[in-house]
């Protein structure tokens, strides 16, 4: 069974916009991308096995979840956070795209995917962000292309997620995700690259 609502589309996680402030991006959760050929085989391979299936098949694949994430913007559209079991220097998520309580899609992405650029960006943007509010946050890490915004299931929290692409040499999708505590300042900053995905123009998802 196909289902219509994992269309190609955002360049997102891992592509346009949630925005110009917050303007919704009308694409997938899930993120497109020729990644590692290892890497593809696997996410077609377990895609294969939870394509149409509730949220619970993934549970018994991945198991206990990171995070489960509602799009602010679109209705029953969720994001679910799993670990790589593999990864021992846990960098690597599984994501799984859920509309309407069906899995539509799954990615995996990876935390500091340029290495220590990525580091050292990451840095940067901590010593400016963390503390700070959404707007002051876009503005003083020139965050001009926020694509998503996710809100956790069981605390509410926010996480904010902007395409800055056009900071890798490679001309692969990355994100910034940022998530913020319950007073909506900015606690945590990722760069994240996508691995894998089974959507082409992909999404994202935040972890």
């Amino acid at each position: 069974m196909k289902f219509p609502h994992a269309t190609p589309l955002l360049m997102i996680l891992v592509a346009s916009v949630f925005a110009a402030g917050c303007r919704a991006h009308p694409a997938s959760l899930a993120v497109a991308l020729v990644g590692d050929a290892v890497d593809d085989a696997d996410v077609k391979k377990r895609f294969g096995d939870l394509e149409g299936k509730t949220p619970e098949a993934a549970d018994e694949m991945f198991g206990e979840r990171i995070a489960t994430l509602i799009d602010t913007s679109r209705e029953n559209r969720k994001a679910l956070i799993y670990p790589v079991k593999a990864d021992l220097h846990d960098k690597s998520r599984f994501v799984v795209e859920v509309v309407g309580n069906r899995i539509v899609s799954l990615s995996k992405k990876t935390h500091d995917k340029d290495g220590v650029e990525d580091v050292i960006k990451k840095a940067d943007l901590k010593k400016k962000l963390i503390g700070k509010d959404a707007a002051a946050c876009s503005e003083e890490g020139k965050l001009d292309k926020l694509m998503l915004v996710l809100r956790e299931e069981d605390t509410g929290r926010l996480w904010r997620v902007y395409d800055v692409a056009n900071w890798t040499h490679f001309g692969a999708a990355r994100y910034c995700v940022l998530k913020f505590d319950e007073d909506d300042l900015c606690s945590e900053i990722n760069l994240v690259g996508l691995a894998a995905s089974t959507v082409k123009g992909g999404a994202f998802k935040g972890e």
